[in-house]
C-alpha cells in the first residue's frame, strides 16, 4: 500500500512546481466522497473505455469539480483524473520498487546514494510525455525527485518535513 505525504513549499520560499503529480496527491487528500455526489455517466463511461479491467473503482470528486477514479488494474493500483464532460486528464500508477525502471534505480544509486527511495510513482498526462516521481529520504532532508523513463533527473525539490 502507498502513503500520501502533503507536501509544502521548498524551503526557498518558492512554490514546488511538481503540479501534475502533487495534484493527484493533494486531490485525494482533499476529496469530497463520491457517496455524497453523483458521477457524471460520461466520466464513468470513459474509465471503462480507457480501463475496461479495472476493478473497486472508488470515486471521489475535488475542490475543481474534476473527478479521481482509484482503482486496481490487474495488480497495480492507479488514479486517473476526469473533467466532468469526460475528458481524460492523466493518471498516476503507484509502483512497487520491482516496477521501477532500472535507469531511474542507476541514477538514484549515483546521484543520491545515501537517500532511501520510496512513493514512486508514474504519472501519464494527456499532452505530455510521462515521467517518475518519488520521494527521497535521508537523515537531513527529504526531496520529491521526477525522473524521465531514462533516469534523467527533471525536477529535485526539497520538502519540508519532520524526520524524526
Amino acid at each position: 500500500m502507498h502513503t500520501h505525504s502533503i507536501i509544502g513549499p521548498a524551503r526557498s520560499g518558492g512554490v514546488m512546481k511538481t503540479a501534475a503529480a502533487l495534484f493527484f496527491y493533494f486531490s485525494l487528500i482533499v476529496s469530497m466522497s463520491a457517496q455524497q455526489t453523483d458521477i457524471p455517466h460520461a466520466v464513468e463511461k470513459a474509465l471503462s473505455q480507457r480501463y475496461p479491467k479495472a476493478e473497486a473503482v472508488i470515486w471521489d470528486v475535488t475542490e475543481e469539480g474534476e473527478y479521481v477514479a482509484t482503482f486496481m488494474l490487474g495488480k497495480m493500483e492507479m488514479s486517473a483524473r476526469y473533467s466532468g464532460k469526460g475528458d481524460w486528464l492523466g493518471a498516476i500508477l503507484y509502483l512497487e520498487q520491482a516496477e521501477i525502471p532500472d535507469a531511474i534505480h542507476r541514477t538514484v544509486a549515483r546521484q543520491f546514494d545515501s537517500y532511501e527511495m520510496y512513493d514512486v510513482t508514474k504519472v501519464e498526462l494527456p499532452s505530455a510525455d510521462g515521467y517518475y516521481e518519488a520521494i527521497l529520504e535521508s537523515e537531513d532532508e527529504a526531496l520529491i525527485v521526477r525522473f524521465t523513463p531514462t533516469g534523467k533527473v527533471l525536477l529535485r525539490d526539497r520538502i519540508e518535513m519532520d524526520l524524526e
